[in-house]
């Protein structure tokens, strides 16, 4: 759990006195130790959006919209998409290195719409991060009931699941208050995994496989409408999904920065983390794809989404199953990729939860929250992204007052912006997309304006409205009579 900072102990480094320096014309004062480093920066962004997470989950959407190349094309496409978001997001962090991330960022941003802007970015961001935990929990779950499954022949009931799930969430917390340099070495711990685990699994099923696809199934194979579960009402739809699996697959590349007061050198640190983890997970996650691509052992659609076969319609796990049954006559030796996937899946949780805490904290920090005062206690670890408008407001209405931090792209600041923008509104809508015609609720973008219209409800409530309390960060740091002039450059230090 994050540490208090004790006056009276040195700063371990100048580069720490720095960065105390800048919290202070942010409003904000120096309240943990800076335990995180570069690598658990880039361990905690990288873990949380895990290509062996990632691809395992999202083949199976993969294989619903399009198939093999849905998958190979969408992939490096949406990949450089949030890479030109990673770098204006990177210049933003560089300049307002703080707990908060987006909501921050737009509080200081947005100018008189600074309040209204943060708290819905904050109540955007914190319902997504919880999201991310509960689904990484989820997909643990489903590798280790798949596992048991395989060793047993048992048939787990839905209560069995939710307890798994729940041990696993108790879990990731529990291993979230150990102290933060512990917690550090568990983040490089998870790069090491998924850099391994990636590695083995090219290296294994290609070993194993005793039948390989070529480069036109691989690259060329697009299923038609006709053969596509999600009845689309035309092929050029399913091309448009393809994208969209990196967007759901590399997911809290932004969280690094919810560790940024805790993070040595954050302005410098922090940017770089964001760009390396979209990067790596952008390169691992597609030669995993090809890896796993080239080994399919039955090419018909159906197939690896037979709710009736060995693993029910859980594509990368029966890949893997169909690779090992061929080769041996029984998949039951598929465990051990399964196992990879639970482990990575789990360190996943336990990222996102670290993620969770410091988000958590710095939005009870501005009363954004219920029950602010026992969420804000430096004590307690309770346990994606919002990033359009922090950058919609950089480009607009902070064009000119916006300080840079070290990290700063130049004169290229405002176009990488504007396609940064123009790439979130075309994501948004191809993330809106219906997969199944008609669409189940579950798959609805009605609940994104449940959360908007409860937060704006919240936020307008006659009497007890959070407007009458809410603290914004940018009112709080004028109130210690700090202006955004005053923002620190970090050449003049």
């Amino acid at each position: 759990m994050p540490q208090r900072y004790e006056q009276h102990e040195r700063y371990p480094s100048m580069s720490d006195t720095r960065q105390e320096y800048r919290l202070r014309r942010l409003g904000l004062k120096q309240e943990f130790k800076r335990d995180f480093d570069f690598l658990a920066s880039f361990g905690l962004s990288f873990t949380i959006g895990s290509p062996l997470v990632g691809i395992s989950v999202g083949l199976s959407y993969a294989w619903t919209v399009g198939g093999p190349a849905a998958a190979i094309w969408g992939w490096p496409i949406g990949s450089v998409g949030l890479f030109i978001i990673g770098l204006s997001m990177a210049e933003i962090v560089s300049g307002l290195p703080s707990s908060g991330g987006p909501y921050f960022w737009s509080s200081w941003l947005a100018g008189r719409h600074g309040p209204i802007l943060s708290y819905i970015t904050g109540w955007l961001n914190l319902y997504g991060q919880l999201g991310l935990a509960s689904g990484n929990a989820g997909s643990a779950t489903s590798c280790l009931v798949a596992i048991v499954s395989l060793m047993t022949g048992a048939t787990l009931s839905n209560a069995h699941m939710l307890l798994m799930q729940i041990g696993i969430l108790v879990l990731s917390g529990a291993i979230n208050t150990c102290p933060p340099k512990m917690v550090a070495r568990f983040l490089a711990l998870g790069i090491f995994v998924n850099f391994a685990g990636v590695i083995f699994l090219v290296l294994l099923l290609p070993a194993v496989a005793p039948f390989w696809q070529g480069p036109k199934f691989v690259f060329g194979t697009l299923y038609d409408r006709s053969q596509s579960p999600i009845n689309a009402p035309s092929n050029a739809y399913l091309w448009c999904q393809g994208p969209t699996i990196a967007l759901f697959c590399i997911a809290g590349f932004d969280c690094c920065s919810h560790i940024s007061e805790e993070t040595k050198g954050a302005d410098s640190s922090t940017p770089l983390a964001i760009l390396w983890s979209i990067a790596a997970a952008g390169v691992v996650g597609y030669v995993m794809l090809l890896g796993m691509l080239f080994c399919v052992q039955d090419p018909d659609p159906a197939s690896l989404l037979d709710p009736d076969a060995a693993l029910g319609g859980y594509v990368a796990g029966q890949l893997v199953w169909d690779c090992f049954a061929a080769r041996y006559g029984t998949g039951r030796m598929s465990v051990s990729v399964l196992g990879l996937f639970a482990l990575s899946a789990v360190m996943c949780t336990v990222a996102t939860l670290t993620s969770n805490s410091r988000c958590l904290f710095s939005f009870s920090r501005s009363k954004g929250v219920p029950f602010s005062g026992f969420c804000n206690r430096l004590t307690g670890i309770m346990l994606r992204c919002i990033g359009r408008i922090p950058i919609l407001c950089r480009l607009t209405i902070s064009r000119t007052s916006f300080e840079p931090g070290p990290f700063h792209l130049g004169s290229f600041s405002a176009a990488v912006g504007w396609t940064a923008i123009a790439w979130i509104l075309t994501a948004s809508v191809l993330m809106c997309l219906p997969t199944a015609v008609p669409m189940p609720l579950d798959n609805s973008p009605i609940w994104l304006a449940i959360v908007l219209g409860g937060s704006l409800t919240a936020w307008f409530l006659p009497r007890f409205g959070v407007k009458k309390r809410y603290l914004d960060p940018r009112q709080q740091a004028a109130a210690a009579a700090i202006t955004p002039s005053n923002l620190i450059r970090l050449g003049t230090i």
